[in-house]
């Protein structure tokens, strides 16, 4: 789990998107939201064998207090890399892993955030207090196999800084978690 600052570009009426119109337009100001979030992230490695290559991880289904709320599979994002919900390689050996961001809560949107790739589209932000179980899967292509995760965390809606991890299981594949 970690803290960090993050930056949110604000929203902004553009006079040129409406009808007919021929306004112009300055603005003053910060252009971006500052305020703090804290992270649920997993390092994951390539245990044995080959480098594994196209490597994903996916948010296969998403619990609320033990009721499937999202079943549709998802790419979550690689930390550090913008945009990124695919990984060229990773080599053999522990050292050699990488972490990706399964969830998180802001001070600026204090909803639990599941950053997957439909988190982009504003799908995977649910606003209330519980237990959330994540299904994940991390997958790449052959020759190498895959690695299952099981992540349950808490949120509380009344105070975003309030995010814990209730707990953590991996399989026993190549692809490994910690």
């Amino acid at each position: 789990m970690e803290e960090v600052a993050i930056h949110y570009t604000l929203d902004h009426y553009d006079p040129f998107e409406g009808m007919a119109t021929t306004a112009s337009a300055t603005v003053l100001g910060p252009v971006k939201r500052q305020g703090r979030a804290k992270y649920i992230r997993a390092w994951v490695h390539n245990l044995i064998g080959f480098p594994a290559r196209h490597c994903r991880v996916f948010v296969d289904r998403i619990l609320f207090e033990g009721k499937v709320i999202e079943s549709e599979r998802s790419p979550l994002h690689w930390t550090d890399i913008d945009g990124a919900y695919e990984l060229p390689i990773i080599r053999t050996g522990y050292r050699n892993g990488c972490y990706i961001d399964i969830c998180a809560t802001d001070s600026v949107d204090e909803r639990f955030q599941v950053i997957s790739q439909k988190w982009t589209k504003g799908y995977h932000r649910f606003e209330k207090s519980g237990l959330y179980r994540m299904e994940l899967t991390a997958e790449s292509a052959k020759p190498c196999s895959f690695g299952r995760f099981n992540l349950t965390a808490k949120f509380d809606a009344a105070n975003w800084k309030n995010l814990q991890v209730v707990s953590a299981e991996h399989g026993k594949k190549f692809l490994r978690w910690w």
